[in-house]
């Protein structure tokens, strides 16, 4: 296989997780799989799988210790050629946010090695082929800017609602207490809107990036640039 096809299976993979209807996680010493119980929802962040849990679940469980886990989407090339993208690694929390008020475990699949598999008719017409870490990491997902938008908005207000919060708090001189929640809204190629609430009542504030985003890691760059008091970047 040629470094051009692997960097398109890159991309695929890549774009899976940001467009994945459908995912299937494997957790060393848990028996059924986790991903069913209702009280767990992935996300994408930089190619990362992140997952918002309630406390208590197993994959936190799983996580504290350092569990490995296999994560498989379901995806397809530019052809329409069935794919599955997997990703191996270790899980390892990260912090606890807040979602819809209520406390969430955001935890990470920290990759180890990522696989492409080409889906053949038969069993033996499979082929699986690796992707270099840094290749992976470094690909520009295979997905339409506006549905990368629609992601990184569910990703900030979801994974990130206590730094909207001290955003806000920062940007308007205020408490944190008082501001009782915010929310990113409309983002597409020049921005987006974001909303608090705080003791006097509703507000909105413009985002405008300084030119318009092209790509799905411009629209990411100017985001972070934008609201720079926020932590985008996951450590790992």
């Amino acid at each position: 296989m040629s470094m051009a096809d692997v960097h398109d299976l890159a991309r695929y993979a890549r774009g899976a997780l940001i467009d994945a209807a459908q995912v299937t996680l494997m957790v060393y010493g848990v028996e059924s799989p986790p991903m069913r119980a209702p009280q767990i929802v992935m996300r994408e962040h930089d190619g990362q799988p992140t997952f918002l849990c309630e406390s208590g679940s197993p994959i936190v469980t799983a996580a504290r210790a350092g569990r490995p886990a296999l994560l498989a989407v379901p995806t397809c090339d530019s052809e329409g050629a069935d794919l599955t993208a997997t990703f191996a690694g270790r899980l390892r929390p990260v912090r606890v946010e807040r979602a819809n008020g209520v406390p969430v475990d955001v935890v990470v699949l920290v990759l180890i090695t990522v696989f492409v598999e080409q889906v053949g008719g038969r069993r033996v017409d499979k082929v699986r082929h690796e992707i270099p870490l840094d290749v992976y990491e470094n690909a520009e997902p295979e997905t339409s800017l506006e549905r990368y938008a629609d992601h990184a908005s569910t990703h900030v207000n979801g994974c990130h609602q206590d730094d909207l919060r001290r955003f806000v708090a920062a940007s308007q001189g205020i408490t944190l207490d008082s501001v009782a929640g915010a929310c990113l809204t409309g983002l597409d190629a020049y921005g987006g809107d974001l909303h608090w609430v705080d003791a006097v009542g509703a507000h909105t504030m413009a985002i405008r990036f300084t030119e318009p985003a092209r790509t799905t890691k411009q629209l990411g760059d100017q985001l972070c640039w934008q609201l720079s008091g926020i932590r985008l970047q996951e450590s790992t």
